[in-house]
């Protein structure tokens, strides 16, 4: 079984979720009674870790991890905002917004 729809990160935050509103957290789910705290039964604990190996062997969803953005890629990102032909307000304001950011980020990251 390939997992296809979520990665074991986005399940583990949702099993969190869920067990933070869970009026009895520390009892143990009874797979025989049906009570207690679901998100520590096994079969979700089984899920998980079947979904994390999938992952290592390259089998599941496609991380949608987002990387830093480069220097050039901004410096890039500017001078093309700067350069365009539509000079309306929205577009000043873009740029000036990109600018401010600009500056605070790299004072920031210079310390």
């Amino acid at each position: 079984m390939k997992p296809i729809h979520a990665r074991s990160s986005t399940i583990l935050n949702a099993k969190k979720s869920l067990s933070a509103f869970m009026p009895r957290k520390s009892v143990p789910w009874d797979p025989i009674r049906q009570e207690g705290n679901p998100t520590r039964s096994d079969s979700v604990n089984m899920l998980i870790k079947q979904i994390k190996k999938a992952e290592v062997r390259k089998e599941g969803v496609a991380s949608s991890a987002r990387r830093p953005l480069e220097y050039m890629e901004f410096l890039s990102l500017l001078s093309t905002i700067r350069e365009s032909n539509e000079k309306t307000e929205t577009m000043r304001m873009v740029c000036s917004v990109f600018t401010l950011q600009w500056h605070l980020i790299t004072r920031i990251d210079d310390i």
